[in-house]
């Protein structure tokens, strides 16, 4: 998925509230592209696979149609066609290592999710293409894949 698909993307709702959606399955891409190799079709999730997978995760109530995310295990396992998580936990401390979404605070009453790598440096933002490079918004939490 490119940096940045919120920003003009197709879908009302996930343009306007789809940072911690896109970002679960940002990591699913991840993992499938670790387990399957560049040798293989993979070429991460189109944006019409993407609405797809939202309308399903709402239809079965584990993402309200504003985007809230209910149940992101379920979320992430889905787009990774197996059940590898089992849980997802909140945390403040920097993980050490393992699969996270970062909770940023952009500004008195607006959050985002992004992902992060290991040391907390940005790798991949939905929203605002990139826009990370240049500005460094306070870590609210992190939300810790098991």
């Amino acid at each position: 998925m490119r940096d940045g698909i919120q920003t003009n993307f197709k879908h009302e709702a996930l343009k306007k509230s789809g940072c911690y959606f896109f970002s679960l399955l940002r990591i699913a891409e991840c993992i499938l592209f670790k387990e399957q190799g560049l040798k293989h079709d993979f070429t991460g999730f189109t944006d019409d696979q993407i609405i797809a997978l939202f309308d399903n995760c709402v239809e079965i109530g584990w993402v309200e149609k504003d985007c809230f995310i209910v149940n992101p295990v379920k979320v992430i396992n889905l787009a990774l066609n197996k059940d590898m998580f089992t849980s997802v936990r909140k945390s403040a401390s920097v993980p050490e290592s393992g699969y996270f979404i970062t909770y940023i605070k952009k500004s008195p009453s607006v959050y985002h999710f992004l992902i992060c790598g290991i040391g907390g440096a940005v790798d991949w933002d939905s929203w605002e293409e990139c826009n990370y490079k240049t500005e460094k918004y306070p870590v609210d939490s992190y939300r810790i894949f098991n």
